[in-house]
């Protein structure tokens, strides 16, 4: 017999946080292509198909890496969520209890462009209740993206890239990074990504700086003309 419970003297041990691997400008670029045309064809090993659904994937694609927006956030924009003027998303995302925690973030003109684009085809039958983006079906109406939709998606897109493991959540963590090295400020990186504290935002600007402080040593002037002389 014990006087205190024996479990209560076990430490609960932390698990390791995952390894943060941000999507690459030439990765990009590979995903983008593919979001154009399909693999190529077995009988024909130089065709390749346009794919009708280009537009939509490319705006996709734009869309997670200017907001961070994760998968769930993404498949609840809906067309009243999107102020093409101002070039702003509303984002639905984790709250306490029932309600989602509602927050405004801004995308670039290359983004609010290609939503504009996809959006074109749909404006006679769009709803402000609509999705933003749909799965678009022979027999029943536009369908909303559900977060496995989504993730289908990017894989398929990597496997025609050649990219591998990519998922909503890395074109989050590539936002974060490419905000901070291009001098973003923490605490509103922190208010973009809907954190309730800095500590992943503290992640990502470790690896960051690390980034920054390669860049330095290889752009350092004295070792560039040093190596050149």
């Amino acid at each position: 017999m014990v006087k205190t419970n024996l479990l209560r003297e076990i430490k609960v041990t932390k698990p390791s946080a995952p390894v943060i691997d941000p999507i690459s400008h030439e990765q990009w670029a590979k995903l983008l292509a593919a979001c154009e045309t399909s693999h190529n064809w077995k009988t024909r090993v130089e065709t390749k198909t346009h794919r009708p659904t280009f537009d939509r994937d490319r705006a996709i694609l734009f869309t997670l890496l200017d907001t961070g927006a994760r998968a769930s956030e993404l498949c609840s924009i809906r067309f009243q969520d999107l102020n093409l003027a101002n070039r702003t998303i509303k984002l639905r995302g984790k709250g306490p209890g029932r309600e989602p925690k509602e927050r405004l973030v801004s995308v670039g003109k290359a983004t609010a462009d290609a939503i504009n684009k996809t959006l074109r085809p749909r404006l006679g039958q769009i709803q402000p209740t609509s999705p933003l983006f749909v799965i678009r079906h022979k027999y029943d109406s536009d369908l909303p993206f559900t977060r496995d939709n989504l993730g289908n998606l990017l894989k398929r897109i990597g496997e025609r890239a050649g990219v591998s493991n990519v998922h909503p959540h890395r074109f989050r963590h590539t936002f974060a990074i490419n905000y901070l090295r291009n001098g973003g400020n923490v605490f509103a990186l922190q208010a973009m990504l809907g954190h309730t504290t800095l500590d992943m935002v503290k992640r990502y600007l470790q690896i960051a700086q690390i980034d920054l402080d390669r860049e330095q040593q290889r752009a350092s002037p004295v070792d560039n003309w040093i190596r050149s002389r």
